[in-house]
């Protein structure tokens, strides 16, 4: 990320230069810890995902124009989702290229995705189960193993996971805006600089 450097006077000098990369090429990793697959670099993926659709003017706007065309007018069967827990699944799936729905006794409903991750695979290459946490950077936190729905379909509570497929990131799916995180990234340190200099 850009860094200002000052020195004596009123002149500063920015590096932009590309020394420190960014989760772009750290997000791909997906270590596994006591059997949890984390996502990205110290577990980090989702809320750096967050952070620069908060912090870029720009793909706010986009994400959020994208989140309204997908969802158009809705469902013309609102019993099998709510209305509400569509828009939140697609928002999830635009920001994070990851969506979760949580199946409680039939029931379908929307769970933030950021709160879930994965089971490390069996030994037939299976997903069996999610975990569920609010927060993943507690550790005193216990997380939840919720049976994964499509190996577990009649399970009273369950997860189906929602993921675009990317090559060499076989957990969790990585962003449509991928190559662009860079330039979220440089708006979001222009605009921190443009703020630092009125």
């Amino acid at each position: 990320m850009a860094r200002a450097k000052k020195y004596e006077g009123s002149a500063q000098m920015i590096d932009l230069s590309a020394d420190d990369p960014t989760l772009l090429t750290q997000n791909v990793k997906q270590d596994t810890v006591n059997g949890v697959v984390k996502y990205g670099e110290n577990d980090t993926q989702f809320k750096y995902l967050l952070d620069m659709y908060v912090g870029s003017t720009t793909h706010n706007a986009i994400i959020n124009a994208l989140s309204h065309m997908v969802n158009g007018k809705g469902l013309n069967d609102t019993s099998v989702l709510d209305e509400d827990d569509l828009w939140r699944v697609i928002k999830d799936f635009e920001i994070f290229g990851n969506a979760a729905l949580q199946i409680v006794n039939g029931v379908i409903m929307h769970v933030p995705v950021n709160y879930i991750r994965a089971e490390e695979v069996s030994e037939e290459g299976k997903i069996n189960n999610y975990f569920y946490s609010k927060d993943w950077t507690d550790e005193s936190l216990e997380s939840e193993a919720i049976p994964n729905w499509e190996i577990t379909p009649n399970a009273p509570r369950s997860i189906f996971y929602i993921r675009q497929y990317t090559p060499n990131a076989f957990y969790y799916g990585l962003p449509q805006y991928q190559g662009a995180l860079f330039y979220c990234e440089l708006e979001i340190s222009i605009a921190q600089y443009l703020l630092n200099t009125v």
